[in-house]
């Protein structure tokens, strides 16, 4: 028997069948199932809402044995599937509610698994690390809000990268005005040079000419100062891009680190409403149940005379 097929009872709804699947092998394979009348009697029903998903960020495997096949990338942060805590990264996954997927693409794969917030998604995986295979039953949950922050994040991140490359275009451009003034530098010493040589020569055979190099050499030295007082400048202002650079660096980390908490309050906030409404959801269930016990209670009953 094909392994999807194990991982669903015949005639039951992937998204209603629970299972308790812990692991599964060749030699043993253990595996509850409760069945979709009885699920509907022991899930609480949940308003419809948006589209679902477990958590689980999929991936096709490119390279190695498994070439073809769709593995774990990763699992969302307090998603389903982290909070299960049976899904690892590198897990193959093999069917969706029963339906074999092994040739699937990473697209098809994640329309299959999404569905209605509150369902109840079966997956089941090879870990090829352990030659094992198991099925998870997760329940769909809602993402907006983080997806929301993580988008926000992502978007302030990039403007803070545009920023900073900006900064880094005007830093590169400065030191490579100062490399240009530091050449310019350089060949101003070589023509000093150059010229106080020459200097030397004209002095013993030409004293005539010596007050015409004189003049030449304080040009030249005076074109020196003014080209390492422009070469402090450019430090100057070297240093000042790179402390601009630091500070923009550290506003980043905070700002991560302020949206990073943001999120974590957010998930939170989520997780609390999702239990006050499965209790209201629960009490709503035990009134009924009591309602229908004490309808037919002849203490109860109140009679007619005629």
């Amino acid at each position: 028997t094909d392994f999807a097929s194990q991982c669903i009872k015949q005639g039951g709804d992937g998204d209603k069948a629970i299972y308790s699947a812990r692991t599964h092998s060749k030699r043993n394979m253990s595996a509850r199932v409760i069945t979709p009348k009885v699920a509907d009697k022991l899930e609480p029903k949940l308003p419809e809402e948006k589209s679902g998903s477990v958590g689980v960020i999929l991936v096709d495997a490119e390279q190695g044995p498994f070439h073809g096949r769709v593995a774990v990338l990763t699992l969302v942060e307090g998603g389903p599937a982290e909070k299960d805590g049976r899904i690892h990264p590198g897990d193959l996954i093999e069917s969706v509610n029963g339906r074999n997927v092994k040739d699937w693409g990473v697209e098809s794969i994640r329309l299959l698994v999404h569905g209605r917030v509150g369902t109840v998604a079966l997956l089941g995986f090879e870990r090829p690390s352990t030659q094992t295979k198991f099925c998870v039953a997760l329940r769909r949950a809602s993402t907006q809000s983080v997806e929301k922050h993580e988008h926000d994040l992502e978007r302030q991140l990039h403007e803070a990268q545009a920023a900073l490359h900006k900064e880094t275009m005007a830093h590169t451009q400065a030191e490579r005005r100062a490399d240009a003034e530091e050449h310019e530098l350089e060949r101003l010493k070589q023509r000093l040079s150059a010229a106080r040589i020459e200097k030397d020569k004209l002095v013993a055979s030409h004293s005539h000419e010596m007050g015409d190099v004189l003049e030449e050499l304080l040009c030249l030295e005076d074109e020196l100062r003014d080209a390492r007082a422009e070469a402090t400048q450019e430090a100057s202002l070297r240093k000042e891009a790179e402390k601009l650079v630091q500070h923009t660096k550290q506003e980043l980390l905070e700002t991560r680190l302020a949206l990073e908490d943001e999120i974590e309050a957010a998930v939170s906030e989520a997780a609390r409403e999702r239990a006050l409404r499965f209790d209201a959801v629960r009490e709503a269930q035990h009134a009924a149940q009591q309602l229908q016990q004490n309808r037919w209670n002849p203490a109860c009953l109140h009679g007619v005379q005629i």
